[in-house]
């Protein structure tokens, strides 16, 4: 069986300071970080009370380091939280899992935490920020004659999925805190600075769901993965406008995501204001219309029907081959007789595709 790593303080909010004790049942010594990575055997030695004070004024670590071609170092004071990472060792050789907690100290950041649900994310800085490992940087992959498209945030798939901690804050209480999986989502978001993180909740990090009520606008309380989106299409103008557009067309007659402002810090550091949203795939869409998740393609626009990409270009899930003979069908068919435009009623939502073009 293996020990634990027990903190004097739980994770929260806090006007004044705080004096961190650790302890281990055992007596096994207790190594410890406060920047977010993972300890081992040649991490701080806990001997003495941790003490934690507002972080604000702290180095920073990670927010000076480029994420784009677009990128700018910040600017102002940059607010900071306290992270505390620990685990027991025994000759070296750990002796528990992982332990993490967030502490936010300050009038600043109280007042944050009470307006803004907050993401608390400690992650091992190479899996963000390292060049040939990093998903949230250029790195290896950044092509100088393709530099909108390329990049490490631009690479996909398991390979580039990272593990991470998360804890979750809604109105200035922790509410829950898990292990996660983390990939880099998105199109063209993907070369901007802040970008859109996808989570992922993994059995094997330690649950297979996300259980809260992230938004007001569904009953849903489970969660197989979320996204963390940030505002590219309108940052430095609405930074809401892609959230209240889905908000007023949410009666209409086709899918929207549903969405919540909330503030996100990687270790320790202000990340920025993000949405909480959906996340679209197959089975979103067995659970909210009870579709096997094996019959749904989820495709971009022009999958399979371009002549200028691969036919394969834009299969999400599933594949394009209903999609793509559809539109060679309206491409070729003379759709002013009755036959064939009731045709194409039996292949597409008339209905929805209306409304969906009128909200565009």
């Amino acid at each position: 069986d293996q020990s634990i790593v027990a903190f004097s303080v739980p994770s929260g909010v806090f006007e004044n300071d705080i004096e961190l004790e650790l302890f281990n049942p055992f007596g096994h010594e207790i190594r410890y970080t406060l920047d977010g990575s993972l300890p081992n055997d040649e991490s701080a030695l806990y001997n003495d009370a941790i003490s934690l004070a507002d972080a604000t004024d702290s180095e920073i670590l990670i927010s000076n380091i480029s994420t784009s071609q677009q990128w700018s170092s910040p600017t102002g004071e940059l607010l900071q939280i306290n992270t505390v990472r620990a685990q027991a060792f025994l000759a070296g050789i750990p002796t528990s899992q992982v332990f993490t907690k967030s502490y936010a100290i300050g009038e600043d950041l109280m007042e944050l935490f009470d307006t803004y649900p907050v993401f608390s994310m400690q992650s091992n800085p190479d899996s963000l920020f390292d060049d040939e490992y990093g998903i949230h940087v250029p790195g290896v992959n950044f092509d100088p004659t393709n530099s909108i498209w390329s990049g490490n945030y631009f690479m996909r798939g398991s390979e580039w999925e990272r593990d991470v901690h998360i804890e979750y804050f809604e109105n200035a209480q922790h509410a829950w805190s898990q292990s996660i999986g983390v990939r880099i989502h998105g199109g063209k978001t993907r070369g901007a600075p802040q970008k859109t993180f996808r989570f992922y909740a993994r059995n094997d990090l330690g649950a297979g769901e996300f259980n809260h009520k992230f938004f007001e606008t569904k009953e849903k309380t489970v969660f197989d993965k979320l996204l963390l989106r940030c505002h590219l299409g309108c940052w430095n103008k609405t930074v809401i406008k892609d959230e209240v557009t889905a908000y007023v067309a949410k009666d209409l007659n086709f899918e929207t995501q549903h969405s919540r402002p909330a503030v996100l810090f990687i270790n320790g550091e202000y990340w920025g204001v993000f949405s909480i949203r959906d996340f679209y795939d197959a089975q979103y869409i067995e659970e909210e219309y009870g579709f096997e998740k094996d019959s749904v393609d989820v495709l971009n626009n022009g999958s399979g029907y371009r002549d200028d990409v691969d036919p394969d270009w834009g299969v999400f899930e599933g594949d394009n081959l209903h999609y793509a003979a559809l539109m060679d069908f309206l491409e070729n068919a003379d759709m002013t007789l009755p036959e064939n435009y009731a045709y194409a009623s039996t292949q597409m939502d008339f209905s929805s595709m209306i409304d969906y073009y009128s909200t565009q």
